[in-house]
């Protein structure tokens, strides 16, 4: 019997090593991901601008050639 407990507390550790790691680790790929979305978001943002600004061209050379 005592065996079986030793057994299982030697498993509960391991258990709750894996699990300190696999929060660890997330919480590493979390901020990662918070850094490199930070980074892609101001990409997104130009990307979105300058596509906003290039729509705005064309809508006005389209509505002046129309006016003519």
């Amino acid at each position: 019997m005592a065996e079986h407990k030793l057994a299982y507390v030697e498993r509960y550790v391991k258990f709750g090593h894996e699990h300190e790691n696999t929060a660890s680790k997330t919480s590493t790929l979390l901020f990662h991901l918070e850094n490199s979305i930070s980074g892609d978001l101001i990409i997104i943002v130009r990307a979105v601008g300058t596509y906003l600004h290039s729509c705005q061209q064309t809508t006005y050379s389209a509505t002046s050639e129309v006016s003519h």
